[in-house]
């Protein structure tokens, strides 16, 4: 591990130990993915879990992609878009964008392309990717 990388690791804990919610989804990611420490989903879930406490939006985006992939938990759809929407209304574009998708599929949720281009654009106008190209192309559709 790089000199840098321990410096961000060791503030990115002191600062999870303070309850921050960013460094805590921070930490979470490193856990969940076991870069630069080993692979824990159990504390990834834990880390993310404090985030959400406090309503941090991007704790709704990484706990909903552990609940779809089963990381640490059982997999679970319903918990994945429920966890979406709620950080979707709090204005996180990951979840913005996963739940637009989950409404042009009508996974778990009715099937609504008018909501699903609200969260596109939404997603869209903070600079995600995937929902801009959507919505471009969407918009060029109708």
């Amino acid at each position: 591990m790089s000199e840098s990388d321990k410096k961000w690791l060791a503030d990115i804990q002191d600062r999870a130990r303070r309850n921050d919610p960013e460094a805590l989804c921070e930490l979470g990611c490193a856990y969940q993915t076991g870069e630069l420490i080993p692979q824990d989903y159990g504390k990834a879930l834990e880390c993310f879990r404090k985030a959400e406490k406090q309503k941090y939006p991007r704790a709704y985006s990484q706990l909903g992609s552990m609940y779809k992939r089963g990381e640490g938990v059982e997999k679970d759809e319903a918990e994945t878009v429920r966890l979406w929407e709620i950080g979707a209304e709090l204005g996180d574009f990951c979840c913005q964008s996963n739940l637009a998708g989950a409404l042009i599929e009508g996974r778990v949720v009715p099937k609504n392309e008018t909501e699903a281009l609200k969260w596109h654009r939404k997603a869209a106008e903070q600079g995600n990717p995937v929902s801009k190209g959507f919505f471009d192309h969407f918009s060029k559709l109708n």
